[in-house]
């Protein structure tokens, strides 16, 4: 019987996941995200002096290391400077919604969570071989997993890090927190792999066009700067905001399990 409730809410979560495709909710989620966008500015500002000299060396610096230095030892090195330490952490915690006041000491308590940021990171990376030996990598690939640098925007890694920071710090609420966040990967699937894809073929389309015009180191550079500098804020908004109307809506799902 629970196996069929369960199945049963599943079907129920997919069709609603769906559903933040039609144009009536999907435009509400691409603005309130867009707005998130410009508040996230504002709230940079209130960032530590010193949190601010990292985040601000780590983007100017790991593009190039990346570019430059591109081999198995540099890249994972690039991978806990730029997302884990710094960026996706900051970014999930400027973004999500809290009582507490975004001032600078809000900032200075969440850096604690880049010790599980930086664990997750490694064991995503290890899981993902492990995984797609059993799963279709095609299936995974861009939402639990996202290789390299990428990580840190995969759905998995940025709602894992939100239900952490909506969690007590406490070992067993942190692994509650992880599993949350697998149960709302799995109940929102089909809109992350229809996210996931749409702007992998737009992203696929850009680079192309702009690899005609560009010298390749040139490319590479710029590409990453636009990847660090624009996609992921605007993409690490539009997850927060997903997450925030999802809880909103499933809360059930998640809490009273």
């Amino acid at each position: 019987m629970q196996v069929a409730i369960k199945l049963n809410e599943l079907k129920n979560a997919w069709i609603e996941s769906l559903k933040l495709l039609l144009p009536v909710n999907l435009k509400p989620l691409l603005l309130v995200s867009l707005k998130s966008v410009s508040l996230l500015l504002d709230t940079v500002r209130l960032l530590p002096s010193s949190v601010t000299a990292a985040l601000v060396i780590s983007f100017l610096v790991v593009p190039l290391v990346v570019v430059i230095k591109n081999t198995p030892i540099w890249q994972p090195i690039a991978v806990l400077l730029a997302y884990c330490c710094y960026i996706t952490v900051l970014l999930v915690a400027a973004t999500r919604a809290s009582v507490e006041y975004k001032k600078s000491s809000y900032f200075t308590k969440r850096l604690i969570y880049i010790l599980p940021a930086l664990a997750l990171t490694l064991v995503l990376d290890a899981m993902f071989v492990l995984v797609t030996t059993v799963v279709p990598q095609w299936l995974v690939s861009g939402i639990f997993f996202i290789t390299g640098l990428s990580n840190g925007i995969a759905p998995f890694y940025v709602f894992s890090l939100l239900f952490l920071m909506d969690s007590r710090m406490s070992i067993k609420e942190w692994i509650n927190a992880l599993g949350r966040a697998l149960l709302f990967v799995v109940y929102n699937y089909p809109f992350f792999f229809i996210v996931y894809n749409l702007v992998k073929v737009g992203s696929l389309s850009v680079s192309l066009v702009l690899e005609k015009y560009m010298p390749i180191l040139l490319f590479q550079v710029v590409s990453w700067y636009v990847f660090l500098g624009v996609f992921v804020p605007i993409f690490i908004c539009f997850l927060t905001t997903v997450y925030s109307k999802q809880i909103h809506e499933q809360f059930g799902l998640y809490y009273n399990s």
